[in-house]
């Protein structure tokens, strides 16, 4: 884009941003309007372009003003018609009917440096051929009064076509003439303007610059040509440790010294860099300035040339500012996010977090090992996946609602120790975790993560199945041998019976057994005696004993029993 075309278009946007009474004088527009009405005839207005009236109307007939437009859809009519014949035309006047009720009207678009923002509007006559029946039919369909109606139309003035389209074509010219001068007018205004504004700016600028280097945040230096300073605001005094006038004249190296902080060598002096690529440059992180007085400070800087109206550079200014803060806050985020990761890779539960569509954001190291997959391959993994199974510990699959993260998003509640299994299909294998989850609400309650935690108690369960063999094998031995047990909780007296000791005493196993302070009504007396001395005895020796007794059943019936009883203990004897 030239600069006249730039000129031109910046032209256009300030006339889109002023209104028509900027432009043109109003008072002037309306008495030249008004000579044109009487000069030849017809009604004339100035409209926007959406058709509302800027000026006042000039020989408007009383069917039109008093008539027409007092109706609510006469008067929408009326503007909709003015729209509609102003609109843009370069070609020359647009002449019609009146979309309204029917009369000659002529329009002119008004354009300043090709825009539109105006219509010229002329018209309300009538040709001989004008179909009054039709006119009749307009006064019913927008509620006039038909006889105030007639009156008015015979009022409208009557002229040949081809003479009001001679007065339009001059409209047109008129239209035209009034668009270049106003054209004119503002590109002189503006060039004057222009030059006010640049005598202003040329006055303010020394004064705005130095206001702005000295209230500024970051550290500003300036150099020339060949390096050396020629400008520094109050925050980089502060930060170099230089006044200005101690480092006017100096190289830039001696006041803006910087090191890498990791290495502790001496980073490239950047106003070379500058010239040599010709372009803004920005520091490395880790850059370090060493004040005069020794005080390090972790920056961020940047450095641009400064060229001429030829693009000759002339200088170099450094923007830089201590983000030491900043720095320190970032290092002990990512010691606390590295602390965190290492804290998750070493807890013994697996842990995955779930986006809201139920894919994996986030897992552990343990995540990964419980379910047999890499890192990568638990990245936007879904929860639920057609190649796993989930099965109840009844060994029953586990239906899409019912795992654990769908149950979350749909009760929006936590999940405490769910215990189920989970078929890995790359190991072809079942382990059983003990879940446990919760939903994680953003600021608006909805949830935005489920975190899903969950420990491998494969072993536990193995072990509980095989308690359960285990009893289900002792029941069957004792029912073979006829063999009972029972066993005494000694912290407690609670006591638990095997069903066949049930069976031996004539007991309904559907009942608890006897409490332990009873159990001497199932002896005789000289039984019992020697039971209950041998049990004291074993607990405070821990020597099992074996003794033949007495037994007295539930019907009263007398049998015999060979007892064997040893004692458990606990960890501390």
């Amino acid at each position: 884009m030239n600069i006249q075309d730039k000129a031109r278009e910046e032209l256009i946007v300030e006339i889109q941003q002023t209104s028509f009474s900027d432009i043109f004088n109003l008072a002037d527009l309306q008495h030249l309007q008004d000579l044109f009405a009487d000069a030849h005839g017809v009604a004339s207005i100035i409209t926007d372009t959406e058709g509302n009236p800027i000026t006042q109307p000039s020989n408007f007939t009383r069917l039109c003003k008093n008539i027409i437009r007092k109706t609510e859809k006469g008067l929408a009519n009326c503007f909709q018609s003015d729209m509609v014949i102003g609109r843009h035309n370069t070609s020359g006047a647009i002449v019609q009917r009146c979309l309204s009720c029917g009369l000659w009207d002529a329009g002119a678009s008004i354009n300043v440096g090709g825009l539109h923002i105006a219509n010229w509007l002329i018209g309300q006559v009538r040709s001989k051929q004008l179909d009054e029946q039709q006119m009749m039919l307009y006064a019913d369909e927008i509620g006039a009064n038909k006889a105030d109606f007639k009156a008015a139309l015979n009022e409208v003035p009557v002229m040949p076509e081809d003479l009001f389209k001679k007065i339009a074509d001059l409209l047109f010219v008129f239209a035209n003439e009034l668009s270049e001068k106003a054209y004119s007018n503002m590109q002189l205004s503006r060039q004057i303007a222009k030059k006010e504004k640049a005598l202003v700016q040329l006055q303010e600028h020394e004064e705005n610059l130095s206001t702005t280097l000295h209230s500024i945040g970051d550290g500003v230096i300036a150099t020339d040509k060949n390096g050396l300073v020629i400008q520094m605001n109050p925050v980089a005094e502060a930060l170099c440790g230089w006044k200005l006038t101690e480092a006017t004249g100096r190289p830039l190296a001696d006041v803006f010294r910087i090191i890498n902080s990791e290495t502790r060598m001496a980073v490239d002096d950047p106003v070379i860099s500058v010239f040599e690529k010709g372009e803004i440059v920005g520091l490395a992180n880790h850059t370090v300035l060493i004040s005069k007085n020794g005080t390090e400070y972790q920056i961020a800087d940047s450095a641009a040339p400064i060229k001429n109206k030829e693009g000759v550079i002339t200088g170099v200014v450094l923007v830089f500012s201590d983000v030491t803060e900043k720095y320190v806050a970032q290092r002990q985020i990512k010691e606390s996010e590295e602390r965190y990761r290492s804290l998750l890779n070493n807890l013994e539960a697996g842990i995955v977090v779930h986006a809201p569509d139920t894919s994996i954001v986030m897992n552990n190291a343990r995540a990964s090992e419980l379910l047999g997959l890499s890192d990568d391959q638990m990245k936007s993994k879904a929860a639920i996946d057609t190649t796993w199974k989930f099965i109840h510990e009844d060994n029953t699959l586990l239906t899409v609602d019912e795992h654990p993260v769908n149950r979350i998003f749909t009760g929006r509640q936590s999940i405490k120790n769910q215990v189920l299994g989970i078929h890995r299909p790359v190991k072809n294998d079942v382990i059983w975790v003990t879940v446990n989850g919760f939903p994680v609400l953003d600021a608006q309650g909805e949830i935005s993560e489920v975190v899903i935690s969950f420990i491998d108690v494969t072993n536990r369960k193995k072990a509980e199945e095989a308690l359960v063999r285990s009893e289900k094998e002792l029941k069957k031995a004792q029912q073979i041998t006829h063999i009972g047990s029972w066993y005494l909780d000694v912290a407690t007296n609670e006591v638990v019976w095997s069903e066949e000791l049930y069976k031996m005493y004539g007991f309904n196993p559907a009942l608890p057994p006897p409490p332990y302070t009873e159990h001497q009504k199932l002896f005789t007396a000289e039984s019992w005696e020697m039971l209950s001395s041998s049990i004291a005895r074993t607990r405070e020796t821990g020597i099992p004993y074996e003794l033949e007794l007495k037994t007295v059943r539930e019907d009263g019936s007398n049998g015999w029993m060979w007892v064997r009883a040893e004692t458990v203990m606990d960890k501390e004897g």
